[in-house]
């Protein structure tokens, strides 16, 4: 029989140096790409708004809709606020 020490990591080995850090890092790198994409004119595909399929997509994916209120819908609203002030 194996001990539960034994298939425990060491903190030492590497892998777990800044794995919260890496996703929120991630996460921003997500974000910022959506903003730039949602900020261009992507039209329609059939009668279907690009954008809003496409905002629609990565906040369900990134389960935003599961928190009260997150950054991310605030850019999307100040992105989308000054597309249509143009």
């Amino acid at each position: 029989m194996h001990s539960a020490s034994m298939h425990r990591r060491e903190p030492s080995d590497g892998l777990d140096d800044k794995p919260q850090k890496s996703l929120n890092e991630k996460q921003q790198e997500n974000q910022e790409l959506l903003i730039r994409c949602i900020a261009q004119h992507l039209g329609f595909a059939g009668n279907r708004p690009i954008a809003a399929c496409i905002i629609y997509k990565c906040l369900l994916h990134w389960r935003s809709f599961e928190v009260e209120r997150t950054s991310v819908f605030d850019r999307i609203i100040q992105t989308i606020g000054h597309a249509i002030e143009v």
